[in-house]
């Protein structure tokens, strides 16, 4: 008998096998789905129960809330006819850049590069209240100023971080008005200390200041604004940034910059800061030019260069340090023991890479007190100590030693320098 063969039943299979494909993805999409909200919701579980991130965020919004009242908003009016100046000066045309409290008297930090050639300088508060603010003393070998404002009820002045080292790897926050964008605050980190040489900024000149590195934020506009720590205390202001800036000719003030950050800062270590502050701020002391005092600096009388690896390799001795070139007879370095040849591998245990470095260390040294010098000598290493002596900057612009300064009481080299300048 003949079998008739039906493809029914595999055409079922078929149907069966299709229908499976077909609804595959919507499964497997709806178990993505599923997996994606038991993500979530596990997501915010630990968010919820954790706080992690929410404490770290609670801690800068505290360093915020501690350091921007204390910091103010600076613009400059270069000189030009007085209804112009009025006008720029009413409306906050000019300059932008920034500076901190440093006590209750209305005085403020900032750098020299600032406020050098204005004619008028604004303030504004944290608050919005609006001052003017005139000179009290600029240091422009370390880009240092103090400017006053007056009628300044309920200012705050910034806690500082006077004698506590800073250590590369903190974290750190900027403060200003970067690109005239007030009270601006950026983190980063403490990328390196002692660099002798601090990328670009408006006519900076330096001279005696080794500058703390960060990868925080800065832009034209930061200058003079405070550096802090995590604890809110300033360890630092800024003063220079790594940029290739073009100026911004659509301002009146043909001086300001555009451009945008690479990504390193320089900023000057509170250490010089204040050293130069306390001197600005005393009224007593004479002027090489209106508000230009005099500035005292620790003085060794050394002639000081980098020292070549390859020839100090040569005499044993494998890392940085600073040669002694020539002393100055006499001089405190010379009476202290040092020798021509000579290398300095550290002052006060700090390290000295280079000779911008060693004449910053030397420069905030009071006077008459003594520092431990580490020195690499024949083969060896040897430590030296003695008295640093007084130095400070001539109306020519050179570095002129007060002779014996370094046995002289504070008050004996005070009236010292009185002589040399009467003289002068």
């Amino acid at each position: 008998m003949r079998k008739f063969i039906t493809p029914l039943p595999a055409i079922a299979v078929l149907l069966a096998t299709t229908a499976v494909l077909f609804a595959a993805p919507a499964a497997v999409r709806q178990i993505q789905l599923a997996n994606l909200a038991a993500q979530v919701t596990l997501a915010q579980a630990t968010l919820d129960n954790s706080g992690v991130l929410n404490a770290i965020a609670a801690e800068r919004a505290a360093v915020h809330d501690a350091v921007m009242p204390g910091v103010v908003h600076i613009v400059t009016t270069p000189r030009r006819n007085a209804a112009e100046a009025e006008t720029d000066f009413r409306f906050g045309i000019g300059r932008a850049a920034a500076g901190w409290f440093w006590d209750d008297q209305g005085h403020v930090i900032t750098n020299a590069h600032v406020v050098e050639d204005a004619f008028r300088i604004r303030v504004e508060f944290f608050d919005g209240r609006v001052r003017e603010g005139q000179v009290v003393g600029v240091d422009r070998r370390t880009d240092i100023a103090v400017v006053r404002v007056s009628d300044v009820p309920g200012t705050i002045p910034l806690r500082r971080a006077t004698s506590v080292p800073v250590r590369v790897g903190e974290v750190c926050f900027v403060l200003g008005s970067p690109f005239n964008i007030k009270f601006s605050m950026s983190q980063g980190t403490v990328s390196g200390l002692n660099r002798a040489q601090g990328g670009t900024s408006y006519r900076l000149r330096t001279g005696y200041t080794n500058f703390i590195q960060t990868d925080a934020a800065m832009n034209p506009g930061n200058s003079g604004g405070p550096m802090v720590n995590a604890d809110g205390l300033v360890i630092g202001m800024a003063s220079a940034i790594a940029n290739v800036a073009e100026r911004n000719r659509t301002q009146r003030d043909e001086r300001s910059f555009v451009g945008q950050s690479a990504g390193i800062g320089f900023a000057i270590p509170l250490e010089t800061v204040e050293n130069v502050v306390e001197q600005l701020l005393d009224r007593s002391r004479p002027a090489l030019a209106p508000d230009e005092p005099v500035v005292i600096r620790g003085y060794l009388g050394v002639e000081l260069r980098d020292v070549d690896p390859v020839t100090a390799r040569g005499e044993g001795y494998d890392g940085l340090g600073v040669r002694v070139v020539r002393l100055f007879e006499g001089s405190p370095a010379d009476m202290g023991g040092l020798v021509s040849g000579d290398i300095i591998v550290a002052l006060e245990g700090r390290e000295t890479d280079n000779v911008g470095v060693l004449q910053s260390f030397v420069s905030v040294q009071a006077p008459g007190e003594p520092v431990r010098v580490d020195v690499w000598r024949s083969g060896e290493m040897i430590t030296l100590e003695f008295p640093v002596g007084a130095a400070f900057i001539d109306p020519r612009g050179d570095l002129r030693a007060i002779q014996g300064s370094e046995s002289m009481s504070q008050l004996e080299i005070e009236r010292r320098l009185q002589q040399i300048l009467r003289r002068n």
